[in-house]
């Protein structure tokens, strides 16, 4: 059994619980709504001000939410489990711009949307769509919902959480390299024009379509550590210029591109647990600013920095299920 089927069945759950995971995120500013210490004290470097966050704590079965890199406005919601109020492994998520939140209930295999931090508005959207392990959610500036169905093998778009109009991207259950086929699709960011950038993790591709009907397939990416490579990349955003920046997730390291062609290929970071480190990136995130947000999951932290340099580094979180503690933190948001 391959590591892709340890994960669909969740079967590597229990081993992420004691050492996080490694493999195969986002809240670009072209789409709607995508530090340490053990007392959520600000880590090293630059300012703390920004945007709010939002984090899928996804081995404390919650979603967190802080204002800035010193922890301010700590909130938290959710726990282990099916029912109302709780998520199973929890990976994407996405706010819109009334503020509600969408998160991907990975093991549960549905979308849920909560109004806010307090669940007020909960509803899910799963069985309809026969989805299998959802992993991101992102939206287009009409608001339609793209659902990333890892376990499916495909993107689905729908009008609302009622399941509305789906269209499907892939074939369910058919993972394959050509064109019209994933291998386990991670994250995806549609830009302002509406063209759909998506993660196919195990393919070690980034694919790009004009729209849902797949117009203009267009792939950039092989298996490796060298230029124009990926090793199960895991997170995806856009950045105001609509450059493209890439959670490398077992090669460690963010990318960032300037299109589909792989033209101003730029890399930051390297295995370990420092400054300037990170240990299996998936969710990244790009501000107003044009600052970089990544979940450093196996590092239990968050961390920002400036630009590609390295510039203006700052962390937030560690181990644990207290105040500024996570466990396997995936996806990140920012409103």
């Amino acid at each position: 059994m391959d590591r892709r089927q340890f994960l669909q069945l969740g079967l590597l759950a229990p081993f992420a619980l004691l050492a996080g995971c490694s493999g195969c995120g986002r809240s670009p500013s072209s789409s709607p709504g995508r530090g340490s210490g053990e007392s959520g004290s600000a880590g090293s470097g630059g300012s703390s001000s920004g945007p709010t966050i939002y984090v899928t704590d996804r081995n404390n079965g919650r979603v967190v939410k802080f204002n800035d890199f010193t922890g301010t406005g700590w909130t938290t919601y959710g726990s282990m489990g099916s029912s109302q109020g709780q998520f199973m492994l929890p990976r994407g998520l996405s706010v819109d711009p009334q503020g509600r939140i969408y998160i991907a209930d990975y093991q549960n295999a549905r979308l849920v949307r909560i109004n806010d931090m307090t669940g007020a508005g909960w509803v899910a959207l799963g069985n309809t769509l026969s989805l299998q392990a959802p992993n991101d959610v992102t939206f287009d500036s009409s608001g339609h919902i793209y659902i990333v169905d890892s376990g499916g093998d495909r993107i689905i778009r729908v009008d609302d959480m009622n399941g509305t109009n789906p269209v499907a991207l892939g074939q369910l259950k058919q993972p394959g390299s050509g064109k019209g086929h994933f291998y386990g699709p991670y994250a995806a960011v549609v830009d302002p024009t509406g063209h759909i950038y998506v993660i196919d993790c195990f393919n070690h591709r980034i694919v790009r379509v004009d729209n849902i009907s797949g117009l203009n397939w267009t792939t950039y990416g092989s298996q490796g550590n060298g230029q124009g490579q990926f090793n199960q990349p895991g997170g995806i955003a856009l950045d105001s210029s609509g450059r493209i920046y890439i959670s490398d997730t077992l090669n460690n390291r963010i990318v960032r591109i300037n299109d589909m062609t792989g033209a101003g290929w730029t890399t930051f970071g390297t295995k370990g647990t420092g400054t300037n480190q990170f240990q299996y990136p998936y969710g990244i995130a790009i501000d107003s600013q044009n600052r970089i947000y990544v979940v450093d999951t196996d590092n239990n932290r968050i961390v920002r920095i400036d630009d590609m340099n390295g510039t203006g580094w700052i962390t937030y979180g560690s181990q644990g299920s207290g105040v500024g503690n996570f466990a396997g933190p995936y996806g990140i948001a920012l409103h």
